[in-house]
Order: C-alpha cells, then structure tokens, then sequence
C-alpha cells in the first residue's frame, strides 16, 4: 500500500513549520535580559559614584531697549545666569549661557535642575585667559541677585514641565549707571 500526498497538504505542512520556527525564535529573543538604554545608564552611573540628576529646559529671549542684542565688537557678549536662590549668601556664580544674536538663550545639556534661581544678565567682553569680564555695559541695572530677586519675572521656580518662554526686555537707555553690588556677576571665569 502506498501513501501519496496531496501538494497543498505538504505546503500547509511547511508554512505550520515555518510560523513556529519564527514564534519560537521570537519567544526566545524576547525573552532573554537585554539591558535597556536606561539600565545601562543607572549601572554606569552607580559604578562611577555619581548621582542622577533630573534637569528642565530653561529658556527664552531677551531684548535691549525691545532691540535684539547687537555689539560693535565681536568679543562683547549678553550673558544669562541663574542664580540659584538657595544660597543667598553667595557671590553671583552658577550655570550661564550666551545670548544669541536674534535675542534667544537656552540652558545647555537639557537645562537645570529644580528650584529656584533669579536670571542675571550682563554684558561682557570675552578675553582668552581671563574668561568674560566687565564692566558690565548694562550699567549693572541687571547683574545683582539681590536686585533682580525683587524684580517681577526675574526669579524662575523650574519645575517639571520646564520654562522655555521666559521674555526679559532690558531698559538700558536713559538709566544712569549703579556701582556693581558685593554679589553682582561683573566676570566669568572659564
């Protein structure tokens, strides 16, 4: 007695194989501990000693006298401080950034950490070992955490979602120059 098969019966047959063949490598892939991105990181992090840090985005534009900022001399640079007010005692100092051009200023390496910081702000001229110093050419109307601690807009509570549309419109014109105060931001080290 001979047994013949049909062609469809072997071809159902193989593609039943074939779908298990695949589930099974799939389960099996699937299954085995691969690290994620963010394991890896939390390992790395624990191995080296360091803590995680959660940061916000922190940004927006400033404007002198409602112009963007514009210099004669390509060394001379707007700066952005925040000042953390957490530590009132201290001199200004802190995480800054330079203003661009058309007036926008953002938080690099995905911003800052929660609290509360008062912004500074101050023009400065760039020098090659020195860092950024003054004086300051917005007449130190803007540089002073104590000052700016009082102004409307000027302190920043960052929290989750971030501040990314901080507008500051700086009045230099017409206002009279003030001596920098014991905590103003008159240089950048670098």
């Amino acid at each position: 007695m001979s047994v013949r098969f049909d062609r469809p019966v072997v071809l159902f047959f193989t593609r039943i194989t074939a779908v298990a063949a695949a589930v099974c490598f799939f389960a099996v892939t699937g299954c085995t501990k691969t690290q994620s991105s963010a394991e890896r990181l939390d390992e790395a992090y624990k191995a080296s000693g360091m803590k995680r840090v959660t940061v916000f985005p922190l940004g927006g534009t400033v404007t002198i006298d409602n112009e963007p900022p514009t210099f004669k001399n390509r060394r001379t640079v707007l700066v952005v401080m925040a000042y953390d007010a957490s530590k009132p005692d201290a001199p200004a100092s802190g995480a800054y950034v330079p203003v661009k051009a058309d007036g926008a200023f953002e938080f690099p390496d995905g911003g800052l950490t929660p609290g509360k910081y008062v912004l500074l702000f101050a023009v400065l001229d760039r020098r090659k070992k020195q860092g950024m110093e003054g004086p300051d050419l917005l007449k130190n109307l803007y540089n002073d955490p104590d000052v700016n601690g009082k102004k409307e807009g000027f302190t920043i509570n960052l929290e989750a979602s971030g501040k990314t549309d901080c507008q500051f419109n700086l009045s230099v014109t017409g206002e009279s120059a003030k001596p920098p105060g014991p905590k103003a931001l008159t240089h950048i080290e670098t």
